[in-house]
């Protein structure tokens, strides 16, 4: 990192190093390593790059959460639009019940967005990059075995080929 360039990083990082140190200051090192820096100036880059990457980690932290509860969120509408038929059979309205259901799941929703972002910030562990890449790079022993199993949906006939099972249908009593 000593012999890296200003120049070199990406935007985001230039335009924070450029706001730390300066317009005049930064056009001056920019073509220059970092190494020949003051000691101020590099505690000052120091601390710019640390608030970058902490940025960078709320922001794949909330990102994460919020895939992750919205997913779950579509898969409840998605069973409540499917089971708010019954309503009418209690004399509901049923459209008044989706809503009030919606708008209750979609506060729930919002407050555990909350939760989780908040909880994960106090528990999340950054890794050692050098770890991880040995993890990665350690060479498996073999191809792992997989077992295919044997689809439900085709049974095997007597003679010996494959034939489909058929959707039951039911009749209409008259």
């Amino acid at each position: 990192m000593a012999e890296a360039r200003p120049a070199d990083m990406d935007e985001t990082t230039r335009k924070g190093l450029e706001r730390t140190l300066g317009e005049v200051r930064y056009a001056e090192v920019s073509e220059e390593p970092l190494q020949n820096l003051s000691a101020e100036e590099r505690t000052r880059l120091i601390n710019e790059l640390g608030r970058q990457a902490l940025t960078e980690i709320y922001r794949q932290l909330l990102l994460g959460v919020i895939s992750e509860l919205w997913v779950e969120y579509l898969t409840s509408m998605e069973a409540l639009r499917v089971s708010i038929g019954l309503e009418a059979y209690a004399q509901r309205d049923p459209l008044v019940q989706y809503k009030n259901r919606a708008f209750e799941m979609f506060r729930e929703l919002l407050d555990d967005t909350r939760t989780g972002v908040v909880t994960r910030m106090f528990i999340y562990r950054p890794r050692d990059i050098s770890s991880v890449q040995t993890s990665v790079s350690t060479p498996r022993e073999g191809p792992p075995q997989i077992s295919m199993p044997v689809p439900e949906a085709t049974q095997t006939s007597p003679t010996g080929g494959e034939k489909k099972k058929g959707k039951r249908r039911r009749r209409r009593r008259r």
